[in-house]
This record gives C-alpha cells, sequence and structure tokens, in this order.
C-alpha cells in the first residue's frame, strides 16, 4: 500500500486509517506523504492483547478479568495519546461498552486541548455523572482503579508500550 501511493500518489485518496492490527502512526506516517490525513482508531477498550496492553499489568488480573473489564486509564491513555499526536490528523477511539466509557472522554478532551490534565478531566466526567458533591472523591476512586494491579512505577513510564 505504501509502495502504491508514494508511486502512483492518487489525488483521489484524502488519507489513511491505522488501528489495532495496522502498523504505528509514526511509521504510517513516515511512509505516506504529509499530504495525505492520517487518521487514528485506538483500541481503547482493551486491556491486553492490543494496541495499548494495560502498563504493567497484574498477571493475575489479565487472567481472570480478560480484554474487557472496567479499565479507566487517564493518566496512561494521556501519555499514549501525546506521543502519537504528532503523527495523526485526529481519530476515532474504538469503545465496546461502558465499560471504556472514560477513556472515550480522555481520548476526546486530549484531541480538544493536548495539554488537558487527566485529573481535571476525570474530575469533570464524575461531576457530570455524579454531581459536584461527590465529584472530587468519584474522581479519587476512579483514579484508583488505574493503579490497581499494576507497578508503582505505573506514572513514570516515558510512553507506552507498542
Amino acid at each position: 500500500m505504501y509502495d502504491y501511493i508514494r508511486a502512483k500518489q492518487p489525488t483521489w485518496l484524502a488519507g489513511l486509517v491505522v488501528g489495532p492490527g495496522s502498523p504505528s502512526p509514526e511509521d504510517t506516517r513516515a511512509a505516506i506523504s504529509p499530504r495525505y490525513q492520517l487518521r487514528h482508531y485506538p483500541d481503547i477498550t482493551h486491556t491486553v492483547r492490543c494496541d495499548f496492553p494495560v502498563y504493567w499489568f497484574d498477571p493475575a488480573f489479565a487472567f481472570t478479568l480478560g480484554r474487557e473489564p472496567v479499565n479507566p486509564q487517564p493518566y496512561y491513555y494521556s501519555l499514549a495519546y501525546r506521543a502519537i499526536e504528532p503523527y495523526i490528523d485526529g481519530f476515532v477511539g474504538y469503545s465496546d461498552g461502558a465499560h471504556d466509557d472514560l477513556n472515550k472522554m480522555i481520548w476526546n478532551q486530549l484531541g480538544w486541548n493536548t495539554a488537558a490534565d487527566p485529573r481535571e478531566t476525570v474530575r469533570q466526567y464524575a461531576g457530570f455523572f455524579w454531581g459536584a458533591d461527590v465529584r472530587d472523591a468519584a474522581a479519587d476512586g476512579i483514579l484508583a482503579l488505574e493503579k490497581t494491579g499494576k507497578a508503582p512505577s505505573w506514572r513514570t513510564a516515558a510512553s507506552p508500550p507498542r
């Protein structure tokens, strides 16, 4: 496909979409002309065997919960988004249900403002769904879920694994 695009430079092609199972956004952007847009279709729903596996996921959780448990990952997905954002021209988040609802909000907020603070986004999410009186406690609970089953260095990773 890359060879075809480089050789033919089709004018009918506006761009490509990369997602689960595709070459990375970085590799695809390097392989095609910047005149072609690149949309990302990130898998923000699964925890294992996916684009962005849960970083340092405890094997006990990985084997018992499978690919689709509740998996809020505001800090991890903020790192992931910021790492690929220079290579893409937007995204459409891949979702399988309500268990990844917060992840959709995180990606959408980052699409609007790449500097968005993950904790503040979670606070806004909690305030909208459960009200201002429990906003901070709910946000802290959600943020604690991201740490569950992960190694202590979960927030210090320079970039997510690919």
